[in-house]
């Protein structure tokens, strides 16, 4: 008879989901991985979508904290708030809306629910989970508490604020700015709490290690399948394919398209024949009118399967100038055998050389400089989907992830 795995409690903000967003596809790896050697329960304390027959498959039991009601107080002032403050009747509140659903009545809730089973370990994902896990633990003195915050959200929320006050957007500029200011207190609130703690990558790490000293801190990088058949790297025929994808309800990745049509695309345009493919989450009112608006623009939006579009794409594209963590996207193309070109924010916590396994391009005229350099020399474009793929094999694969857990 083989032993009885010990109990895991995995909480998350986020409903892990293997095609959902980077951070679902990232909370269902390491589900994946953790299952082998726990038997999991899922708490998922505020994302109200259907759990996915895949992620339903990896747990003994999946539990949904109810949609705030109006038994909790907390949740809708909070909410009301928001709604006034959005019409300019009152201030900003100072709490983040991704953090409204903290509140003492889901925190006693969330412990409810899981105070009868016996928990070796409560691992949290994300930050806003750590109330909940910390809470949870009250009734398993004996687990260790771990969290996966993959990335520093301060940070990521301050460069978005940043780059949004370079641009002259004064109200989302100090909202975001005010956002990551509460999340630095809460990271110095939270972080030293738990035992083991998990990030995407080396340069999260290096910038955690110089803000606390934590118990123990490990590296658990992003991760993709990769595609096992090698696609052909020459070019097609004009018009040439360029791909984006992401979620586009994050910032990052609708200003990373509004410079690539705005800046860059007429620079292409002087040169060749192309179309512009945005693929991902989130295509709502006046961003998805503008973009549809637009000449060199497709728009697929969200689908179910993505490598039919890479099969057509000639060059992957990631002209993010905010944001944090790892770009799933870039590990994406690079399991597809597609050349990337790419900002340096846009790769930033991969471990990447220019030339190597990408190209790398800032400015407007160098982004597009690179572009087209892939789309005439089908000799680099080998040289880079070749080096990247095997760098996805060595960094970014499920046992990058499994020794990145356990070891």
């Amino acid at each position: 008879m083989s032993p009885v795995q010990p109990r895991l409690l995995f909480l998350s903000s986020i409903m892990p989901n293997p095609i959902g967003t980077g951070t679902a596809q990232r909370g269902f790896h390491t589900l994946k991985v953790l299952r082998e050697r726990y038997q999991i329960d899922l708490l998922i304390i505020a994302d109200q979508s259907d759990i996915p027959d895949a992620t339903a498959q990896l747990v003994e039991r999946a539990i949904v904290l109810p949609a705030p009601m109006l038994r909790d107080p907390a949740y809708m002032l909070a909410m009301l708030h928001h709604v006034l403050a959005g019409k300019g009747l009152l201030r900003q509140s100072p709490t983040p809306t991704a953090w409204f659903h903290v509140t003492s009545f889901r925190l006693r809730l969330a412990r409810k629910l899981t105070a009868q089973a016996d928990y070796t370990i409560i691992h949290a994902f994300r930050l806003s989970s750590a109330p909940f896990a910390w809470n949870c633990c009250r009734d398993h003195p004996a687990c260790q508490l771990q969290l996966d915050i993959d990335e520093t959200e301060s940070r990521n929320i301050s460069s978005i604020g940043q780059l949004q006050r370079q641009l002259g957007e004064s109200v989302m500029a100090t909202r975001n700015l005010a956002d990551g200011s509460f999340l630095q207190r809460q990271e110095e609130l939270w972080l030293t709490r738990f035992k083991r703690l998990f990030v995407s990558s080396p340069q999260e790490q290096r910038h955690l290690e110089q803000r606390f000293q934590l118990e123990e801190l490990r590296v658990a990088p992003n991760i993709v399948v990769p595609q096992e058949e090698e696609f052909p790297s020459h070019v097609k025929p004009q018009p040439h394919t360029l791909l984006f994808v992401g979620s586009f309800g994050y910032y990052p990745n609708r200003d990373a398209v509004r410079f690539f049509l705005q800046e860059i695309a007429p620079r292409l345009h002087d040169s060749i024949d192309f179309r512009l493919v945005c693929i991902g989450y989130g295509l709502k009112d006046d961003f998805r009118k503008w973009l549809g608006a637009q000449q060199y623009v497709e728009l697929p939006g969200k689908v179910e399967d993505i490598t039919p579009w890479y099969r057509k794409a000639d060059v992957a594209v990631v002209p993010l100038r905010a944001g944090g963590g790892t770009r799933i996207k870039i590990l994406e193309a690079f399991a597809q055998y597609c050349p990337v070109v790419s900002t340096r924010i846009g790769a930033e916590g991969l471990q990447v050389s220019p030339g190597r396994e990408l190209l790398l391009a800032d400015s407007a005229s160098n982004f597009a400089a690179q572009c087209l350099q892939l789309l005439h020399d089908d000799e680099l474009r080998r040289h880079l989907t070749k080096n990247a793929h095997r760098l996805l094999l060595e960094k970014y694969s499920v046992e990058s992830l499994r020794q990145g857990l356990y070891d």
